[in-house]
């Protein structure tokens, strides 16, 4: 922990402190916007409409599932060892990274569908609140890829053999 690279140090403290700097600058300019408002001129526009409502719908259950498949997964395999090892000491440490990863993946369907909702009317307030959405998940995905990658060089066994 004390051999940090300076590149490491800009990483671990000024990425995470821009996003969250442009993540307040964008909630602050776009409390005042008024959203977008969207007509339908003909059925073609209708049915693309539908359609991007549909896969954003699908986006948002796949997250929902991947994350829900993740949590049960986690909380039977630490039921399990908690049966298995019967109060002894054991690690949790796998299923921690493994579902960090799960979220990752999670966050990343719920932004494709914040994305494409914003397709659907795309006026400066939504075009910023979709901003700021984007910002605070990959602030949460940085952190959440920074403690697993932490957690795996803690974990891994040291091996120099390239």
């Amino acid at each position: 922990m004390n051999n940090i690279s300076k590149s490491e140090l800009i990483y671990q403290t000024i990425v995470p402190t821009v996003l969250i700097i442009g993540l307040v600058v964008l909630l602050s300019v776009g409390l005042n916007i008024p959203a977008a408002t969207t007509v339908e001129d003909n059925s073609i526009a209708l049915w693309i409409r539908t359609l991007i409502e549909f896969v954003a719908n699908l986006a948002e259950f796949l997250a929902a599932l991947v994350i829900l498949y993740a949590v049960l997964e986690s909380i039977i395999s630490f039921s399990t060892k908690i049966v298995k090892f019967k109060g002894s000491n054991f690690s949790v440490q796998g299923n921690r990274l493994k579902l960090g990863r799960v979220l990752i993946l999670g966050l990343e369907f719920t932004i494709a569908s914040d994305v494409l909702r914003t397709i659907l009317s795309p006026g400066g307030g939504e075009i910023i609140r979709l901003a700021s959405i984007v910002l605070l998940r990959s602030l949460l995905n940085f952190f959440l890829e920074h403690e697993i990658r932490m957690e795996e060089q803690r974990l891994s066994p040291k091996d120099d053999t390239g």
